[in-house]
């Protein structure tokens, strides 16, 4: 059950909202949310982007978008990529690997 913090400020106004109101907009909330990531991720295939690579077969866009790394690329280098796929489902095809793609790390900081 929701129950309203003592230190919001929110919790002293008159009228407050009803429990199950709350969790059925909360829930809504959420739903909207899970629905705008899968429509902003699918936004992103056919674009290209910087890819922090974290495993042999993962990694990390620079707007924090989850994508499956296809190429040969080492864990930790950070690399040129398209992207492709719908959603959650997002591949990084690797055009740069490895050391060679270092230099964007520095180009990007300057």
């Amino acid at each position: 059950m929701l129950e309203a913090a003592r230190s919001v400020a929110a919790a002293d106004l008159a009228d407050p909202v009803p429990a199950p109101v709350a969790a059925e907009r909360s829930r809504e909330l959420r739903e909207i949310g899970v629905h705008k990531g899968f429509a902003y991720a699918s936004s992103r295939a056919g674009n290209p982007a910087l890819v922090a690579v974290e495993t042999d077969n993962s990694g990390l866009t620079g707007d924090y978008l989850r994508v499956r790394v296809q190429g040969a690329v080492e864990p930790g280098s950070l690399v040129r990529a398209r992207l492709s796929g719908v959603g959650a489902d997002l591949h990084a095809v690797a055009g740069a690997t490895g050391r060679a793609a270092l230099p964007v790390l520095a180009a990007s900081t300057a």
